[in-house]
């Protein structure tokens, strides 16, 4: 990241905001966000709350799915 400005506080402002924007965007999920890294940010998150059994059960069915689905985005899955 990069800001010019007259002041040092304006550029401070500057990189505050695109920090901002990227970080909103980072955090979004979308209709371009493929399901191999839906499906990475889930089993992450199966990691806080499941025994560690489960937790290799998940790694074994994403580890299966993302060869099949994970170049996909979510509205381009089909029952």
């Amino acid at each position: 990241m990069s800001a010019t400005a007259d002041t040092r506080e304006d550029v401070r402002g500057q990189l505050e905001r695109k920090a901002a924007e990227l970080a909103f965007t980072a955090n979004r999920i979308t209709s371009d966000t493929r399901m191999g890294l839906l499906l990475d940010l889930w089993l992450d998150e199966s990691r806080e709350r499941v025994k560690y059994q489960t937790q290799r059960v998940y790694a074994d069915t994403v580890r299966w799915l993302v060869p099949m689905v994970g170049a996909l985005g979510p509205d381009e899955l089909d029952t």
